[in-house]
């Protein structure tokens, strides 16, 4: 299993209306891929939203999430069981605020025998 995380980002002064997160596949396989997003201002953090996909060969997708209140602190998280994923997180107000490229994700793998989608 391979995760990016932005770690923890304050969302109190953005004023966010959305987070896109844009993935590109530079592998000849499959993989699925699993988006999380965490409300870190409670302990234990809660999942604000969670979705599982496949990204096909040599290709990219997106996904764009809009909850309808954002937590004062979130964190961002991409998890998939292929190393050759690349993330990138924007922040949008009206317009965009911040993107995160993926040298700036925490990248880690906690346990290679363990399932990306799980946990």
């Amino acid at each position: 299993m391979f995760a990016f995380s932005t770690g923890q980002i304050s969302g109190t002064l953005l004023n966010l209306s959305s987070i896109r997160v844009d993935l590109m596949n530079k592998s000849k396989g499959a993989p699925k891929v699993r988006v999380l997003i965490f409300d870190t201002s409670k302990s234990p953090k809660a999942t604000v939203f969670d979705q599982t996909f496949t990204i096909e060969p040599y290709s990219g997708d997106f996904r764009t999430i809009s909850p309808e209140n954002f937590p004062d602190h979130f964190e961002v998280v991409v998890r998939s069981n292929e190393q050759n994923i690349v993330p990138n997180v924007s922040l949008f107000t009206m317009v965009p605020v911040m993107m995160i490229p993926y040298g700036d994700l925490f990248i880690w793998e906690p346990d290679p025998d363990s399932d990306p989608l799980e946990s």
